[in-house]
């Protein structure tokens, strides 16, 4: 699993979503259209779909490992 990630269209800066899936889920909803928030843009937001968005991997500490 890992969180969606998109980069704003105005600044370019890369945004996560809070939103997590996996590769196959976000194969499956492509053309989906999500509103996001931007804490890089005035307006607050974007309407993006699915296919401009990347899942990024989250890295798990150690320590939770060991647990």
């Amino acid at each position: 699993m890992g969180v969606l990630s998109y980069r704003c269209p105005d600044t370019s800066h890369e945004v996560t979503t809070g939103i997590e899936t996996d590769a196959a889920g976000l194969a499956q909803v492509r053309k989906l259209k999500v509103a996001v928030a931007c804490p890089y843009c005035r307006d607050g937001g974007h309407v993006v779909t699915a296919d401009t968005m990347v899942v990024l991997e989250r890295i798990i500490p150690a320590a939770q490992l060991a647990r």
